[in-house]
């Protein structure tokens, strides 16, 4: 048995596959292993990784080759003096030349004799990469054909059908179409936001997979510097929380850094050129134990007809790539190498330098001119960030929930964007609605890129003036109760502090005031452009603070008000009053709100007081008469293209939960109504708030959140601990019981009439 292949004999996969690691079933995190503990990467191998070795014959010719007096009767090389090509010389931009000599011309349409590359270049990849990156631990490299080879080469190494991978959340096409899905593999998309991926989600995405006894992830794949699709570069403290959570959990690192040469962060100013690039921030300048394979290319900064790169990784895991290389392909090519080599011997650092900064400044002066274009034309139809990295630029467009709806009104004013969609691991499901647009800066000249981006905006105006037809049926917005990972989907209600709705790393939905809502998605979208909001209004009470407020008083008729909502407490609630939900003009105001909503962003609705019947109103309302208003409404966001919530109204959900994408519910678990949420659908999410200070705010008792927790987990439903404030401090109960002891007990009431202690400074969710 070779020493490179631990797992066992290839012949026989399944007997090979008894340990956690060499199958990829779930185990326990441990602590970091210490600084300088190897990483075993070679457990994780697939069947093919574990079986592929350098062939014989390959390895004779390469370990024999340029011995002093040998006569070679072993390798079917055809003799130099018969190639075609006996001089090559090339002009370089600025007027000077590289000419490769006769030897060199001679070697490079050869076979490629050292299997890891040409040596001088070899010898260059070596040096640059220890000067950008110094990566800690053992480390070999080998030139590739490219960091799409190199990619197939990772997949091939360590993917079996049914692995899983973790990637971000938007990730590179290629990977999934070509690589992934054909494997067979299972993705899991960890949330980001302007920083990269969030920590927080990949660690929750895995303790997810551990939970349900599911094979964690072999590797969790990165493009970090100008991210594709997004554009994102993912700051080093994030690096630093992944690489620490990937070592606990035993995942591979594959960090794609294609765009890592075209960063500018000064934009046309400043641009970093060789010398100014980051230094000692990438995830191989972190790896202490070998777990990361780091992929480079020229292909961006040079020329990618060269089809050449490089590759750095743990020595056993560049040994298993350079066999692959070699069954593959032979290793890059020759001339390719050559080429390359002569021009960056002719250049030296100094040269490197100067053409990466012409690089840099093309590209900063095209990202400029596209935003310049965006902030003319797309100016109330999209929401984008300035690129400062890569190629791209992502947008977000309103009012438009799938991206790839409009596609067609683009090619007819003759331009093409990517539809976000396909960058994500659940573009196949016709469920899920991808609202953004991936534009590329990198070819066009500058007023070719504005031209393009005012035809967007002549399309997106035109489509916005179309007349406003109902959506075909399912074509709204449905969260969904739990992500790829199997965690809940994260949320947050915030409904006081207005205008200042604090921004919650890894939140995905947003539940805030109407009233807010119009400047607060905005801010909130430009962090986490991935974001979705829930508006919150009242649909069955009048409320004199509102936005509305003045058309409320004069659509609806006086014998419509009814009892202050909270006549039966001390003191009432004045200020707000009931209204009569059979009324005609109660629900013309109602359109206009969900109207009004739309109009600003929401991408669903929280209608409030929607339970009349159960309440001292003022009226004579019955059951009957609310479950057909709340049918009413949730046909009219329907409609409109927005998901809607049932909010509270427990003895309604056997006759509404078909109508309404998710319910929310406020103390449950306290009153023990939270039964009838098992009528709705399992993927539809059910919310709650426990309040922690519910017996001095609301007059019933306080309830432990310990107790509430385990309940509302064995439930299946997603609680907060929440003030009844409704500010942004709560705390979700997946975040506190990974933290307390969270158990079920026949009564939940806490000994003290508060628990608001539990709350962290900020929001934890």
């Amino acid at each position: 048995m070779r020493s490179s292949d631990p797992a066992g004999p290839c012949v026989d996969a399944n007997q090979t596959a008894t340990t956690a690691a060499a199958t990829g079933a779930a185990a326990a995190p441990t602590a970091a292993p210490p600084p300088g503990a190897p990483f075993d990467a070679l457990a994780l191998l697939s069947r093919h990784g574990r079986c592929i070795t350098g062939g014989s014959l390959r390895s004779l010719v390469s370990r024999t080759h340029g011995l002093e007096g040998l006569v070679g009767l072993h390798g079917g090389l055809p003799p130099e003096h018969v190639f075609p090509l006996t001089s090559l010389r090339l002009g370089l931009q600025g007027g000077r030349c590289v000419e490769l000599s006769a030897a060199s011309l001679m070697g490079a349409q050869q076979y490629t004799m050292v299997q890891a590359g040409l040596p001088s270049l070899h010898q260059w990849a070596v040096n640059h990469v220890r000067t950008l990156h110094t990566p800690p631990g053992g480390h070999d490299l080998l030139l590739t054909s490219g960091a799409s080879h190199a990619l197939e080469m990772v997949c091939s190494l360590f993917l079996d059908p049914g692995d899983a991978v973790a990637v971000e959340e938007y990730s590179y096409p290629q990977l999934l179409e070509c690589h992934l899905v054909p494997r067979g593999c299972r993705v899991l998309p960890v949330a980001m936001d302007d920083e990269g991926v969030l920590p927080e989600s990949l660690e929750q995405a895995l303790a997810g997979a551990q939970q349900r006894g599911e094979p964690l992830p072999k590797l969790f794949y990165s493009v970090p510097t100008g991210h594709n699709p997004t554009g994102i570069v993912t700051s080093l403290e994030r690096r630093r929380a992944v690489y620490g959570i990937c070592r606990r959990y035993g995942l591979l690192i594959v960090e794609d850094d294609a765009y890592f040469y075209l960063q500018f962060p000064q934009g046309t100013d400043s641009p970093p050129g060789l010398a100014g690039l980051p230094r000692h921030a990438s995830y191989l300048s972190l790896d202490v134990d070998g777990r990361v394979v780091r992929i480079d290319t020229f292909a961006k900064f040079l020329a990618p007809g060269l089809r050449l790169g490089w590759a750095v990784a743990a020595p056993a895991v560049a040994e298993k790539l350079t066999h692959l290389m070699q069954a593959q392909t032979l290793g890059p090519s020759g001339l390719s190498m050559a080429l390359t080599d002569a021009l960056l011997a002719e250049w030296g650092d100094a040269g490197l330098d100067a053409h990466l900064r012409l690089v840099q400044s093309e590209y900063a002066a095209k990202a400029a001119a596209l935003h310049a274009a965006a902030q003319r034309e797309l100016a109330g139809l999209a929401e984008w960030r300035q690129p400062r990295a890569g190629m791209f630029m992502w947008v977000r467009l309103l009012g438009v929930d799938e991206s790839s709806q409009v596609l067609d009104a683009l090619q007819a004013e003759r331009v093409v964007c990517v539809a976000g969609r396909i960058c994500h691991p659940r573009a196949a499901d016709p469920a899920f609605r991808c609202p953004y647009l991936r534009l590329s800066f990198s070819h066009p000249p500058a007023e070719r890129l504005e031209e393009g981006v005012r035809r967007v905006g002549v399309a997106l105006r035109r489509l916005a003036q179309e007349p406003r037809r109902p959506p075909p049926p399912g074509k709204w917005w449905k969260p969904q109760r739990y992500n790829a990972d199997g965690s809940f989907t994260r949320f947050q209600y915030q409904l006081s502090d207005a205008g200042t709705i604090t921004y919650v790393a890894g939140v995905q939905v947003y539940a805030i005031d109407f009233d807010t809502a119009e400047t607060a998605i905005p801010a909130l979208r430009q962090r986490n452009a991935a974001a979705r909001f829930v508006c919150y209004f009242s649909a069955g009470s009048w409320e004199e603070y509102r936005v509305d407020d003045d058309q409320a008083k004069r659509g609806i008729a006086p014998g419509d008000w009814g009892s202050a909502l909270g006549d039966y407490m001390a003191p009432p609630w004045t200020d707000e009053r009931w209204v009569d939900v059979r009324d005609q003009s109660v629900r013309s105001i109602m359109q206009k709100r969900l109207r009004y909503c739309k109009d600003i962003g929401c991408d669903g609705v929280d209608p409030d007081n929607v339970n009349g019947h159960a309440n001292p109103t003022g009226f004579p309302l019955t059951k009957a008469n609310l479950v057909e208003f709340n049918t009413w409404l949730a046909a009219q966001a329907h409609t409109l293209g927005m998901g809607i919530g049932l909010k509270n109204g427990v003895d309604m959900v056997p006759q509404l939960h078909p109508h309404f994408d998710w319910a929310l519910n406020e103390e449950c678990i306290s009153f023990s109504e939270c039964t009838p949420y098992s009528r709705f659908a399992s993927s539809k999410p059910i919310w709650g708030i426990e309040y922690c200070n519910a017996q001095a705010e609301l007059g019933v008792p306080t309830q432990d959140p310990g107790c509430v927790c385990a309940k509302a987990a064995s439930a299946g439903l997603n609680f907060l601990i929440k003030r009844v404030a409704l500010d942004a401090a709560g705390i979700s109960c997946s975040r506190y019981c990974a933290s307390h002891a969270c158990v079920a007990k026949a009564s939940c009431q806490a000994a003290a009439p508060s628990t608001c202690g539990v709350l962290p400074a900020a929001p934890v969710l």
